[in-house]
């Protein structure tokens, strides 16, 4: 609530606000080393004079750093929100990790996208835009956090699949440029992306006895990174001279169910046997709410009712 400082009015409220603020202040000094404190900013929806709000926290800054203190330093786990008792704000750190991923992943296609247009001398902007407005939109704390509602966020990944199709007809264009010679076309196959890497699914290349995959580096400088590419058959890696490229750091071995079986680490000559497998499941504590004990488990408080999570089955079928 504002401060009215008009005594003319009903509401002036100077001497309360002012003793709200001690109060605050003194409240909030429990938790510093130091005899001043910074009054934060931010809040959904208040705190919308930010240029006074800045000006303050400028003077602050510039002198605490003139009183040359040393301050300790928190290096261990470090939640920002606890609420109450119970009640420390963690789950959306893992809530939906999914979607987490899927917005890390459209990131890299909308970088990469901006960059061939770029590079091709393309005037293909447009289409990018439904991927950069999906992910200013997917970027809200409310989103990426996994603290939304199933079918929003359902609607977040519909958004940055509808806009990594757009930006793939970027992507061929740029090809299209990037790869001529002289004045002359060189003939090029459409480019794919294989959206559903992460559950080893590529439909446009699991019927084709051969394919090329183009890899992009975004980067300025020469980098190592693994490449996944799902595939539906056994193969062998060749060089470029035809050789067999043997496995070099680790050798993954599965059964005939397809479970995990054993990794072997080459470099240390190590090999670690899987004899079990499987997916956990926990159950969330209900509560009523009534109190920061009863608070119930859900998008913001990870709250599982037991400590140790339950084995979905104890049989594995594929």
């Amino acid at each position: 609530m504002a401060s009215e400082d008009d005594p003319q009015l009903h509401d002036y409220n100077v001497p309360e606000r002012v003793q709200t603020f001690i109060k605050v202040e003194h409240d909030q000094a429990v938790g510093y080393a130091a005899n001043h404190i910074v009054m934060t900013m931010g809040s959904d929806f208040e705190n919308e004079n930010a240029n006074e709000w800045y000006k303050n926290l400028d003077k602050l800054i510039r002198y605490v750093n003139q009183a040359n203190r040393i301050w300790t330093t928190k290096t261990n786990d470090f939640f920002p929100m606890s609420l109450a008792t119970h009640g420390i704000l963690n789950d959306y750190f893992t809530s939906r990790p999914a979607l987490k991923r899927y917005e890390c992943h459209s990131n890299n296609i909308l970088q990469v996208t901006r960059q061939l247009n770029g590079f091709s001398n393309n005037t293909l902007r447009s289409a990018i835009f439904p991927l950069s407005e999906a992910m200013g939109i997917g970027q809200h704390h409310d989103a990426v956090s996994g603290a939304e509602k199933q079918y929003v966020a359902n609607d977040y990944a519909q958004r940055l699949s509808q806009g990594a199709d757009a930006a793939l007809y970027v992507i061929n264009e740029a090809y299209k440029k990037l790869l001529s010679k002289a004045d002359q076309s060189l003939p090029m196959s459409t480019q794919y992306l294989c959206q559903f890497s992460n559950i080893s699914e590529c439909l446009p290349i699991e019927r084709q006895d051969s394919f090329t995959l183009t890899i992009w580096n975004p980067t300025i400088q020469q980098i190592d990174n693994l490449i996944r590419v799902p595939v539906t058959k056994q193969y062998k890696i060749r060089s470029p001279t035809g050789e067999t490229i043997a496995i070099d750091h680790l050798r993954v071995e599965f059964d005939d169910q397809g479970n995990l079986n054993s990794i072997t680490n080459r470099d240390k000559n190590i090999t670690l046997q899987f004899s079990a497998q499987g997916l956990y499941w926990y159950t969330s504590f209900q509560g009523n709410n009534s109190r920061p004990e009863f608070q119930s488990s859900g998008a913001y408080y990870f709250r599982p009712l037991k400590s140790n999570p339950l084995p979905v089955s104890s049989a594995r079928n594929m």
